[in-house]
């Protein structure tokens, strides 16, 4: 079966939001990061900004630190209530048409389907804290300790949904060192490995799409 699904797991800094971009565009493939996150904010009526900033974390340390952090939607918490809107929506898109899809943890949402192909994307401190600053913007003394944070997050979240462990190889079809092979050196070998596997190419568009 060709290839209809790319999963895009990062650390936080690695590029992998540009990656993934990247190898959509290549492949005709939609792309699915922002819009993923507008369809959960008009889904569950959360803020855009709250899932952006909380769609990925969770954990029993983690109530998100809002008033409405105990609050119950159809008998859930407000962290496993959007958990459940945005496996839905990822199961929705995979089922719509070729797409890339970055983190929230789709490859194990789509871990059975065998047209899914799953990518890790790590890279070397120094990189990180420099794309954080500078190409992302954040305001921080301590660009390590910012990363490493947000790692952590991540990490927790992946552990509380999944039962397995963030970043561990046998979760991914491959891991790639993006500080190693660069932004487009990245995209161009996923590119390139899903064209080995048999990719369906130019079925949906290289957007970031609202609908």
């Amino acid at each position: 079966m060709s290839i209809r699904i790319i999963t895009i797991s990062r650390e936080f800094g690695s590029g992998g939001r540009s990656i993934a971009e990247l190898v959509a565009k290549e492949l005709g493939f939609a792309f699915y990061d922002k819009a993923l996150i507008a369809k959960a904010a008009e889904r569950t009526g959360f803020a855009e900004s709250f899932i952006k900033e909380h769609g990925e974390q969770r954990g029993p340390n983690n109530l998100f630190s809002l008033p409405f952090a105990s609050s119950t939607y159809n008998g859930m918490s407000t962290e496993d209530y959007l958990w459940s809107m945005q496996r839905s929506i990822i199961l929705e898109l995979a089922d719509k048409a070729p797409c890339v899809i970055v983190g929230r943890c789709s490859d194990y949402i789509l871990r059975n389907r065998k047209d899914a192909f799953h990518v890790f994307i790590h890279a070397n401190h120094e990189d990180r804290a420099e794309r954080v600053v500078n190409q992302y913007g954040v305001q921080t003394n301590n660009p390590l300790k910012t990363i490493n944070e947000e790692d952590k997050k991540r990490r927790k979240n992946y552990r509380y949904y999944t039962d397995r462990e963030w970043g561990a190889a046998d979760n991914y079809n491959v891991s790639l060192d993006s500080s190693l092979f660069g932004i487009e050196g990245t995209a161009d070998l996923i590119i390139q490995m899903a064209r080995d596997l048999g990719v369906a190419e130019g079925e949906g568009p290289a957007a970031d799409p609202e609908e």
